[in-house]
C-alpha cells in the first residue's frame, strides 16, 4: 500500500550514529542527538518547511488547462535538444552523446509529435 503523501515523516533514531533522523524527499535528515531540545526544534523546523513546500506544489488534480495546455511533444522535443546542444559540448564542439539523443526522438516524433504532453501516457511511452 502506498504511503499517505500528507503524512509528517516521523522523529527516528539513527541506531549507528545516536542522532535524530527523519526521511522525507527521498533522504535522510540528521537532526542532532537523539532526544535533545536542538533535535526537536530541528524536526519542527524541517516539518513546518515540508508542509510549506507541499503546499505551495501543485496537486495532482490540477487540471491540464491550468498548466501548460498547449506544449506539444515536438516542442519540447526542441527545447531540449536545444539545450542538449549547449550542454553536450567538449573542447567547443558537440559530443557524441549528442548525435545519440537524435535518433531515439525520431519514433516519439512520429508517433506523438502532435500529443499534447500532458496526454502522453505510460502506455504511450512504452509504444515508443
Amino acid at each position: 500500500m502506498p504511503r499517505l503523501r500528507n503524512r509528517l515523516p516521523s522523529y527516528s533514531l539513527h541506531k549507528a550514529s545516536g542522532q535524530a533522523v527523519v526521511w522525507f524527499d527521498g533522504r535522510e535528515h540528521y537532526l542532532g542527538k537523539y532526544g535533545s531540545p536542538e533535535s526537536h526544534a530541528n524536526y519542527r523546523r524541517l516539518t513546518a518547511e515540508l508542509a510549506v513546500s507541499r503546499a505551495q506544489e501543485p496537486t495532482a488534480r490540477t487540471s491540464p488547462e491550468e498548466t501548460r495546455a498547449d506544449l506539444r511533444i515536438d516542442e519540447l522535443l526542441v527545447a531540449y535538444l536545444d539545450f542538449a546542444e549547449r550542454y553536450y559540448v567538449k573542447n567547443g564542439r558537440p559530443t557524441g552523446e549528442f548525435s545519440n539523443m537524435k535518433e531515439p526522438m525520431r519514433p516519439l516524433h512520429k508517433l506523438y509529435g502532435a500529443t499534447r504532453v500532458w496526454e502522453f501516457s505510460p502506455t504511450a511511452l512504452r509504444t515508443v
